[in-house]
């Protein structure tokens, strides 16, 4: 694992809780297999920052959504459509 990306993370963790809430709409979508990141901790964070979000759980997906198969793509770009087009 780069060591630029340990520091990114790190900084990310840092900033995120001192942010102040923003109220745009803000889609989060995310798979429930990704083993990357602890998504069970951070999607909770993430909803303290943007109060005015949608999750979006793809079941079987990993942590690089848009390198899925082609059916979770799909899922993942129709969420997307239906977000930006509500």
């Amino acid at each position: 694992m780069p060591l630029r990306w340990v520091k990114a993370m790190h900084d990310w963790a840092d900033r995120l809780p001192k942010h102040k809430p923003l109220m745009l709409p803000v889609l989060i979508i995310q798979g429930t297999e990704d083993r990357t990141i602890n998504w069970q901790y951070n999607i909770p964070r993430l909803a303290g920052v943007f109060p005015n979000h949608n999750v979006v759980y793809i079941y079987g997906a990993y942590h690089n959504l848009c390198n899925e198969s082609k059916d979770y793509q799909d899922r993942i770009f129709n969420n997307i459509l239906e977000f930006i087009t509500n």
